[in-house]
């Protein structure tokens, strides 16, 4: 196979091992889902419900559309702390707009600018200056954080127009349009990521990044489009929430972050890039959504929920570090 201009062999065997890890993996995920979901509906007698799936799938789609540039960011060997934050922000900007008198579709417009440029400024601190992801998305996280907290005074700002609600609270043919919004998301991304150079890129740049540039490939640029990517798929998040709330919150997102990273990391993306598929992610936010879900209906104090979770991603980086070595 050419990579800019070198020959490089790949063994069959080792390509099928590959195979056989992702199959093994997603199998073990879906069989695990599988039996929550039994668990779940033998525990409680509101669980096994047309309604209450479809409450799953709502509180889903906030999670599952912020892990997809999660995903993104991870298999590039990247880091992203500040899509809960950029969720608010874009959440409180919209709100702020409307109530203004600014027409929905362009309120939607802005907030997607919004997420563009706060995830191209993440991109840019991280490709330019060279800062640690980890210190820059933690920076951004608290500014874009307090900014929202110091136009509102720490205030949530109500949304009144009432066709803003379609994004978070309509249905077609009996499916939310958040669930259709986040599905499409993540078949785009699953042809992304298989299909086009940049997806093999993404993954060349996660497994290798010195050997991607050798070979040709601007390592930057995609670290650059991730990035911006990232904050993209947050102000689709904070968009939904917002409609599903009628409310910019200046709290709104918080802990989403981990939550996001929790589900990839679940569904087989490794923290130290390279390895991964959105399928699995899928799956990891179907699991974290579920299981949320089913600890409210059994009464679960929120905070048993919280030390549920956080065992949940304990778990989640266990099995990353099994699947591809520990901390050295």
């Amino acid at each position: 196979m050419q990579l800019g201009g070198c020959e490089v062999s790949v063994k069959p065997a080792a390509a099928g091992n590959r195979r056989k890890l992702k199959f093994t993996t997603e199998l073990t995920l879906l069989i695990a889902y599988v039996a929550m979901i039994i668990a779940f509906s033998i525990l409680s007698p509101y669980f096994l419900s047309i309604r209450n799936f479809m409450n799953i799938g709502l509180s889903a789609s906030i999670t599952g559309i912020t892990a997809t540039g999660m995903t993104l960011v991870l298999l590039m060997g990247g880091l992203d702390l500040s899509v809960g934050s950029i969720i608010a922000l874009v959440g409180i900007i919209m709100a702020v707009l409307m109530k203004g008198g600014t027409s929905v579709p362009a309120v939607v417009l802005v907030g997607l600018v919004v997420g563009l440029i706060s995830g191209l400024i993440n991109g840019l601190f991280i490709t330019k200056v060279k800062i640690n992801p980890l210190i820059t998305t933690l920076s951004t996280m608290a500014i874009y954080r307090g900014i929202t907290f110091v136009s509102t005074d720490g205030l949530s700002v109500l949304i009144s127009n009432k066709s803003f609600s379609f994004f978070g609270r309509s249905f077609i043919l009996g499916i939310p349009v958040a669930v259709i919004i986040m599905l499409i998301l993540y078949v785009f991304f699953a042809y992304l990521l298989r299909y086009t150079k940049f997806g093999r890129k993404v993954y060349a740049v996660g497994g290798n990044p010195e050997a991607s540039r050798l070979s040709g490939i601007n390592v930057d640029r995609i670290r650059l489009m991730a990035y911006t990517i990232s904050g993209l798929t947050a102000a689709v998040s904070g968009i939904i929430l917002a409609s599903q709330t009628g409310t910019g919150l200046p709290n709104a997102g918080t802990g989403m972050e981990l939550n996001a990273i929790a589900a990839a990391i679940l569904g087989g993306t490794s923290l130290a890039g390279g390895k991964g598929n959105i399928a699995g992610t899928l799956l990891g936010v179907l699991i974290l959504s579920t299981l949320s879900n089913g600890l409210t209906l059994l009464n679960v104090p929120s905070f048993y929920q919280m030390i549920a979770q956080g065992a949940v991603l304990l778990i989640a980086v266990t099995l990353d570090v099994i699947r591809g070595g520990g901390y050295k």
